[in-house]
C-alpha cells in the first residue's frame, strides 16, 4: 500500500509541474524503459494512454520508481516483455508501464492504490487484475497476458451493451414475495448511487467492484440469450425512507449496506430468484468472490434453472451421453464436462414426498461443479449392466475376466427411489447405496456422496489444486497418481492427449481390479462370518452371543478408490521438487507416473519388477498398493516424500524391516536416550565435586587417609 510519504511526495511533484510547468525529474530505477539497450516501448502518459487502450488487449504495470517491489519487478517485466514480444504481435496483446511518480494525476484517474499494479485493459478501459496471489514472475506475466488474450470474452465485452436493469425496494420485494413468471439473476452492491451498470462509477471500500461491472455486463448478455433477466440491486438506501439496507441485512448482505474498514468483505453478491414458486425460490451463489467470473456465473445461473426444472431422461440417452468419447480430453468443455445425477423411481410406488425432496437439493448442487439433475422412470440397473459390461470388454486387457453377474447385483444394491452418477466416456456408472427412505431424503448423505463420487476421472494437478487433490476424501481416495505430460507447443499437445486417454483407460482398468478384490474380500469376510457363527453353536454357546454374531453387517466396500491427474512439467518445473516427490533428483520426462500415497509420507515410482511405472503397470501396481494380501510375493519400493523428518522416516523404516530385531534395538536406543541427559549431569557433577576437592593444602599433599576418604 501507498505510505502517507508517498502521497506527500507524489503531491509535492505534481504541484512543481503545475507551478514550473517543467516536467518531473526522472528517477532511475533498474532495467529502467529509459536505458539506451532496452526494447521497452515508452512510458504510457495521460495525453496517451487512453489513445493507446483504445485498440487491443494491454497489461500494464503502475509503479513508483521508489517501490522496492518495483525495482524488483523492473528486471523481470523487461525479460518477459522482450521473451514475448513476437507472440504479443500475433496475440494483439501488448505490454505498458506507467510511472505513478512522472504520471500521478493518471494513476489517481485509474484508482491505483498500491505498487505494483498489474490491471489487463481493453477499449473500454480496466478489465481485471493480475490474479491476487500469484507470483510476480516472468513466466506468470507471460501466461497471464497470453491466456486474457485468447480467452473471448475479453473481447466480446468490448462489443456489447449490458442488459442489466436497475431495481428499486419495491420492485425487489415483489419479486421476493409474489411467484414469478421468469426466472431472474441478481447483482447486489455496496452503493445506493449505481443505476447503469456500464457507466463508472467510484465505488468506496470495494477495489473489485469496478470489475465487476464488466464481468456483470458480460453475465448479463450471456443468461438474458437463454431467457434469465438480468437485475441489479444497491444495499445502500438511496433514500431515507428506502429498505435497501433492510433487505439486504435480511438476506445477509450486510456487509454491502454501509463502509467497512475492510475491502475484502465487500464484493458484489449474486443470487438467482427461480419462477413458478411460492416459497425456496432465492438460491445464493454458493462459490463466493473467488470465483466470481463470468463462466462460473453463467455456469450457476444456468445450472439452477435446469436442476429446479427437473427434466426426464431415459435409459437410451444416458447410455448415448455415457459413450461419446470427449472431443478434446484437456480442454475444459461445459457440455463435455457434465455430471448427470439422475433419480431413479418406479412410477407404480413413488409418492408426492419423494418428488418434493428434490427440491432441497436445488442449492446444494450450486456448490458442486457440473452436476446436472435429471428423473428416470427407466429401469437404471439395465443401463449399468450395459455399461459394466462395456468396462470389461474394452478395459480388461491383461487377464481378461469374465462380468461377475454376482458382484455386479451386489455393487447395485439400493432401494428404490434411488440416484444413479454418470459421466461422460466413464464406464462406471455409481449408485447411491441407499437401503431406506430415510437415507434416500437424508440431504447430507446424499450431498456428501455426490462430492465423493462427482471428481473426475482424470484431472490436471497444479501448484494451486495439489492440497485439495492430496487431501480430497482421504477415506475413499487413498492414492494419487501423477503422470508427466508436456504441452508446451501444438505438436507436444497432441501427444499429450493421447498420454492422459491412456491414463483414462488404466483408470477404468484398475476399477476392473478394484471390483474384484472389493467382492473377493467381501466373499472372504461372509465365509469368516459363516465359520464364526458355525463354531459358536459347535461350542454350544449362548444364543445371544451366537444371534449377535448373525447380526453383524459386513457392509460393501467402497474405498481404495484413486484420483487419477497429469501434470505439465514444461509448466510447472519445479513442482515436483517443491513437494518433495523428486528425493532422488530425477530428470522427469514426458509419460513418467509416480504414485503419491495420500495418508503416508512416500510415494513410489517403480513397479513390483523394479521398472519405471508405466500406463501398462499402472493398475497392478495399484492394485498390489491397494489390496497387498491378495499378491503375498509382491514387493513394490516405496520413496520418502523429502521433508524435515525425512531421514528418521528412513531410519524407522530401515529398523522395521528387521522385525522383533528391530523394535528391540528402537527400544534401547529409545531407553539409552532417556538416560542420557541423567548420565550426563552426574558425570558433570562429579567431575566437578573431584576438581574442586583434588587441590594441595598450605600444609602439602593429603595423607594416605584422607586420600581415601576422599575417594
Amino acid at each position: 500500500m501507498i505510505s502517507p510519504v508517498l502521497l506527500i511526495l507524489q503531491c509535492v511533484i505534481l504541484a512543481t509541474r503545475i507551478v514550473s510547468a517543467a516536467p518531473p525529474p526522472k528517477v532511475p530505477i533498474e532495467s529502467s524503459a529509459e536505458g539506451s539497450d532496452s526494447k521497452l516501448p515508452p512510458m504510457l502518459t495521460d495525453a496517451d494512454f487512453d489513445a493507446t487502450i483504445s485498440k487491443g488487449l494491454h497489461i500494464i504495470e503502475f509503479f513508483s520508481p521508489y517501490c522496492p517491489h518495483c525495482k524488483q519487478l523492473a528486471a523481470v517485466w523487461e525479460k518477459a516483455y522482450n521473451d514475448f514480444y513476437e507472440e504479443s504481435l500475433s496475440l494483439n496483446v501488448s505490454l505498458h508501464q506507467v510511472n505513478c511518480v512522472e504520471s500521478g494525476d493518471l494513476c489517481l484517474k485509474e484508482n491505483v492504490n498500491a505498487y505494483p499494479s498489474i490491471r489487463l485493459y481493453g477499449p473500454d478501459g480496466f478489465i481485471k487484475q493480475f490474479p491476487k496471489g500469484t507470483k510476480r514472475t516472468e513466466k506468470e506475466l507471460i501466461n497471464f497476458a497470453r491466456k486474457e488474450a485468447l480467452d473471448v470474452d475479453n473481447i466480446d465485452i468490448t462489443k456489447l451493451s449490458g442488459k442489466s436493469t436497475l431495481v428499486d425496494d419495491n420492485q425487489f420485494l415483489k419479486l421476493l414475495s409474489e411467484p414469478q413468471t421468469e426466472p431472474y439473476l441478481v447483482s447486489f452492491w455496496p452503493t445506493s448511487k449505481l443505476e447503469d451498470v456500464e457507466s463508472a462509477y467510484p465505488f468506496s471500500s470495494c477495489e473489485d467492484c469496478t470489475s465487476f461491472q464488466r464481468t456483470w455486463k458480460l453475465v448479463s448478455n450471456r443468461v438474458d440469450s437463454v431467457g434469465i433477466k438480468p437485475v441489479h440491486f444497491n444495499c445502500a438506501n438511496p433514500t431515507d425512507s428506502s429498505k435497501n439496507e433492510e433487505i439486504c441485512k435480511e438476506l445477509s448482505y450486510g456487509t454491502l449496506t454501509k463502509e467497512k474498514r475492510s475491502k475484502l468483505d465487500r464484493y458484489p453478491q449474486v443470487a438467482m430468484i427461480l419462477p413458478n414458486r411460492k416459497s425456496g425460490s432465492f438460491i445464493r451463489f454458493p462459490l463466493g468472490s473467488n470465483r466470481v467470473d463470468s463462466k462460473s456465473l453463467v455456469d450457476f445461473a444456468s445450472r439452477t434453472l435446469h436442476n429446479s426444472n427437473v427434466p426426464d431422461i431415459d435409459q437410451y440417452e444416458i447410455e448415448s451421453f455415457v459413450k461419446e468419447p470427449k472431443s478434446n480430453i484437456l480442454k475444459p468443455n461445459v457440455d463435455e464436462d457434465k455430471i448427470l445425477l439422475v433419480f431413479s423411481y418406479n412410477q407404480d410406488t413413488v409418492v408426492h414426498e419423494d418428488m418434493q425432496f428434490l427440491e432441497q437439493l436445488i442449492e446444494p448442487l450450486g456448490f458442486i461443479p457440473n452436476v446436472y439433475l435429471y428423473k428416470s422412470s427407466d429401469n437404471l440397473k439395465i443401463t449399468t449392466k450395459v455399461l459394466y459390461k462395456t468396462l470389461y470388454a474394452e478395459y480388461n486387457t491383461d487377464n481378461p475376466l469374465e462380468v461377475n453377474e454376482d458382484n455386479l447385483i451386489m455393487a447395485s444394491i439400493t432401494q428404490y427411489p434411488t440416484f444413479f452418477l454418470f459421466k461422460k466416456n466413464t464406464f462406471v456408472p455409481i449408485i447411491f447405496p441407499g437401503y431406506s427412505t430415510t437415507e434416500t431424503r437424508n440431504l447430507d448423505f446424499i450431498t456428501d456422496w455426490l462430492t465423493i463420487n462427482s471428481i473426475p476421472t482424470v484431472t490436471e494437478v497444479t501448484p494451486k489444486n495439489f492440497p485439495a487433490l492430496k487431501n480430497f476424501e482421504p477415506d475413499f481416495y487413498d492414492k494419487l497418481v501423477i503422470q508427466m505430460v508436456n504441452m508446451k507447443n501444438n505438436k507436444l499437445v497432441e501427444g499429450t492427449k493421447k498420454l492422459v486417454e491412456g491414463l483414462r483407460a488404466a483408470a477404468h482398468t484398475y476399477e476392473i481390479l478394484r471390483n474384484e478384490a472389493v467382492y473377493e474380500d467381501l466373499n472372504t469376510a461372509r465365509e469368516q462370518k459363516k465359520q464364526l457363527v458355525q463354531k459358536l453353536k459347535n461350542k454350544q454357546a449362548p444364543s445371544t452371543e451366537i444371534i449377535a454374531a448373525m447380526r453383524e453387517e459386513i457392509n460393501y466396500v467402497y474405498n481404495h478408490k484413486v484420483i487419477f491427474a497429469y501434470l505439465d512439467i514444461d509448466e510447472y518445473p519445479s513442482f515436483l521438487n517443491n513437494q518433495g516427490l523428486n528425493a532422488y533428483q530425477r530428470l522427469h520426462k514426458t509419460g513418467d507416473i509416480i504414485v503419491v500415497d495420500k495418508e503416508k509420507a512416500i510415494y513410489y515410482e517403480k513397479d513390483a519388477a523394479g521398472q519405471d511405472i508405466s500406463l501398462k503397470s499402472l493398475p497392478h501396481v495399484l492394485s498390489i498398493l491397494g489390496f497387498p494380501a491378495r499378491y503375498p510375493d509382491a514387493s513394490i519400493e516405496r520413496v520418502f516424500i523429502v521433508t524435515p523428518l525425512g531421514p528418521l522416516f528412513r531410519l524407522l523404516d530401515r529398523l522395521r524391516d528387521l522385525s522383533g530385531i528391530g523394535y528391540l534395538i528402537v527400544l534401547m536406543a529409545l531407553f539409552a536416550l532417556w538416560k542420557l541427559p541423567k548420565t550426563i549431569y552426574h558425570y558433570r557433577l562429579r567431575k566437578r565435586y573431584t576438581a574442586k576437592r583434588d587441590v594441595t593444602g598450605i600444609l602439602g599433599g593429603k595423607n594416605g587417609k584422607e586420600a581415601k576418604f576422599m575417594d
